[in-house]
């Protein structure tokens, strides 16, 4: 496969990948108010978590096809940047439910805050392996 089809490939895989997590983070923002704003019905609510299902293995099957179209080098970086993210995560989830149990901290754990992190230790891991492999 040449270079300029395959960055092609990359720059679509991208726009698709970016697209389905913008509908599962859509999909996912109104499961969690509905409820409380929009309807007051558990069918309706259980129906958005399957469709919220359904759209986040969509998601992860574009990043999958994504990855297919990366070099071994894009591969490392992402492979390196995950790894990071996933060991810092559970040790930060772990110690941030144990300072708040033993009363150190009183913001309590909630998952979206594990959320935020990833997702900021994730960019700043991957723009650091980015600059440190240039």
């Amino acid at each position: 496969m040449n270079t300029t089809n395959n960055k092609e490939l990359i720059k679509k895989g991208t726009k698709n990948l970016a697209l389905w997590t913008s509908a599962w983070l859509t999909m996912l923002l109104i499961v969690t108010i509905g409820p409380d704003v929009l309807w007051d019905n558990d069918l309706i609510t259980l129906s958005g978590i399957v469709i919220n299902l359904i759209i986040g293995i969509v998601m992860l099957i574009s990043n999958k096809n994504l990855f297919d179209n990366y070099d071994e080098f894009q591969r490392k970086i992402q492979l390196e940047s995950m790894a990071f993210t996933l060991g810092l995560s559970v040790i930060f989830g772990v110690l941030f439910e144990k300072m708040h149990s033993s009363g150190l901290i009183d913001l309590k754990p909630k998952i979206h805050l594990l959320i935020i992190f990833i997702s900021i230790t994730y960019i700043i891991s991957l723009i650091i392996n980015m600059r440190r492999y240039k």
